[in-house]
């Protein structure tokens, strides 16, 4: 569950709250169990006709299992700049500090850095088109864990047609190469993963002004470790509501 408010104080400056609920069952893995809270306030601040700001915080809490998991902390500015009447740029950064509650997993404690750029370009009334480009990297506090270190590039194309007044469709492509810092103490190598998505996002106005929102998923992972690789296929359904 997702909620979305937008507080518009006055012409140039709104305040925003976003909050999401998650729960995920494993009926015959109750200890693999995830439940998340998470909070993201934020103050956005128009500067021109052209420049947007977004200042954002973001406080996590993660159960794992029934248990207390992990907290997390995050920084989260975003800045929107119209470059033409059809181009518009969007970077946005995160800086995030992971605390696990378990004694046993401090040594996973890590910093988290994401800068993401993207170029959204509209070719007509019904299309558009983004270019994302982001740069992730994940350190430990100390310790000597493997697999947690790592930076990693990517990069994805996504696609939005307006079918109709009704059905909008948004493909999506993307690549990501993520490769771990330490050698793995099991298999005496560096980890190195090459990720591959491809999508489909299918949303349909209802009479009311709601949305129905269908996301199908296809996802590979390749690695040099064999345990790590995998394919997966998921499908969500995802009902909007403005009011």
């Amino acid at each position: 569950a997702i909620l979305n408010h937008k507080y518009k104080k006055n012409r140039t400056d709104s305040i925003k709250n976003n909050l999401l609920i998650l729960n995920k069952r494993l009926p015959n893995y109750n200890t693999h169990n995830i439940q998340l809270l998470s909070y993201t306030p934020s103050w956005e601040h128009i500067y021109s006709d052209k420049l947007i700001i977004d200042y954002a915080l973001n406080v996590e809490r993660l159960w794992y299992g029934g248990s207390k998991y992990l907290n997390t902390f995050s920084l989260i500015p975003k800045i929107k700049y119209q470059l033409n009447f059809d181009s518009i740029i969007n970077t946005s950064l995160r800086y995030q500090s992971k605390k696990n509650i378990l004694e046993a997993n401090k040594k996973k404690d890590s910093k988290y850095l994401k800068l993401g750029f993207s170029l959204t370009t509209i070719k007509s009334p019904i299309l558009d088109k983004t270019l994302t480009i982001s740069y992730e990297n994940d350190q430990k506090d100390g310790g000597t864990l493997t697999n947690i270190d790592y930076d990693a590039l990517s990069m994805s194309y996504k696609l939005q047609y307006k079918y109709s007044n009704k059905i909008t469709l948004a493909p999506i492509i993307s690549f990501k190469q993520k490769n771990y810092k330490d050698i793995d103490t099991t298999y005496s190598k560096k980890q190195k993963n090459s990720e591959y998505k491809l999508g489909l996002t299918t949303s349909y106005i209802l009479d009311s002004g709601s949305l129905i929102q269908s996301n199908l998923n296809y996802d590979y992972i390749d690695s040099n470790i064999a345990s790590s690789k995998y394919k997966k296929y998921t499908l969500g359904v995802n009902f909007i509501k403005s009011f």
